[in-house]
């Protein structure tokens, strides 16, 4: 016997080979087809939700793009307010003062 290999009884191989035998032979295909199949399932609706996620994602990211871009123009509405309201202060003093 080469080194390295092990030694097995003729009469345990077959008894080993009797056990595998009535496991693989007790195995259901179709429940092991219809196992695969739901996971398949499993796994499309896995890549679904992921997709609508990252839609979501950059519908979230747009909207807060929108939302930074419109208070810029709130900031910006503002400050011409203010600098409205000084111009028309002052041309209310000049009016004021030429009467």
């Amino acid at each position: 016997m080469p080194d390295g290999q092990l030694h097995v009884h003729p009469d345990l191989l077959k008894v080993v080979e009797a056990v595998v035998e009535r496991v693989v032979g007790s195995l259901d295909v179709v429940n092991l087809k219809k196992c695969q199949e739901r996971l398949e399932a499993v796994e499309i609706r896995a890549r679904n939700a992921e997709q609508i996620s990252m839609v979501y994602q950059a519908l979230a990211s747009a909207q807060g793009d929108k939302i930074q871009s419109l208070e810029a123009t709130v900031e910006e509405l503002r400050q011409a307010n203010t600098r409205h309201q000084v111009e028309i202060a002052s041309l209310r003093a000049q009016v004021d003062g030429a009467t």
